[in-house]
């Protein structure tokens, strides 16, 4: 996640074990387990749920509904169903 280096400050803050435990994996999952990154990436996209990451998905999405009309495919469509609930 980090491009440049850039000015920190460290606090203090408390959050619920629950949302802990989520951050972490979400850690583990995309950010080389590093708790700081992925807290960050939440805090920056608050106000916008739409990071880049989950519009890269729909536009896969997207895709492969386009394909499973296109090709009249049953699997795609399937596959496409999957991925939406994933979301």
């Amino acid at each position: 996640m980090k491009k440049k280096e850039e000015p920190t400050v460290k606090k203090s803050i408390r959050i619920p074990t629950k949302l802990a435990e989520t951050i972490q994996m979400e850690a583990e999952k995309d950010f080389d387990n590093n708790f700081s990154d992925a807290a960050n990436y939440r805090m920056q996209h608050y106000k916008c749920p739409l990071t880049p990451k989950i519009v890269a998905k729909v536009q896969d999405i997207v895709n492969l509904a386009t394909e499973s009309i296109e090709q009249n495919s049953a699997e795609k469509a399937e596959k496409a169903q999957k991925e939406v609930k994933y979301l």
